[in-house]
Order: C-alpha cells, then structure tokens, then sequence
C-alpha cells in the first residue's frame, strides 16, 4: 500500500471514523462501570438523600452520552468514507 492510497479522503475519513468509534466505545464503557465504593453506596441507600450517589449516576450518565456521541460521529464518518468509495472517487 503506498503513501498515496493512505492519503486517499475516503481512507483518511474510515481512520479517523474508526478511532471515534474506538474512543466512544472506551467512554461509554467507563460511564457504565460501577466501582465497587459505589456499589456499595447504592446498596446501602434507604435513608435521606444521598449526594454521593446522585452525583455518580450523573457522572456515568454524562460519560455514556459523550460516548455513545463519539460512536455516532465515527459512524457517520464510515458512512461517508463508505459513499465517496462507491462514486469512485480517490
């Protein structure tokens, strides 16, 4: 494979569609993980409020948006690597 195919749009666009979908599937797994000192906070809430907990889900929550943001980006960037592959064009 020489250095022009690499430089191709449509190969430039599958990369870096890959690499979003790579680094919104790593988000999203990381918002999705319950630490154990959380797991324990949940399972121990049936008193007040607890802020702790709270802010943890938010946190988790947030983190899965971005992600699953990232893996839509990337998708979308195949999807246009996928159309300029399929008019011909380099």
């Amino acid at each position: 494979m020489s250095i022009e195919t690499l430089l191709q749009p449509y190969v430039e666009l599958e990369i870096v569609g890959l690499g979003f979908t790579i680094a919104g599937a790593l988000i999203s797994a990381r918002g999705a993980l319950i630490e154990d000192k959380d797991a324990k906070k949940i399972a121990r809430t049936a008193g007040p409020h607890n802020h702790d907990l709270e802010y943890s889900i938010q946190r988790q929550s947030r983190s899965a948006k971005y992600g699953f943001l990232l893996i839509g980006l990337g998708s979308l960037l195949q999807i246009g690597s996928t159309l300029l592959q399929a008019a011909g064009r380099p």
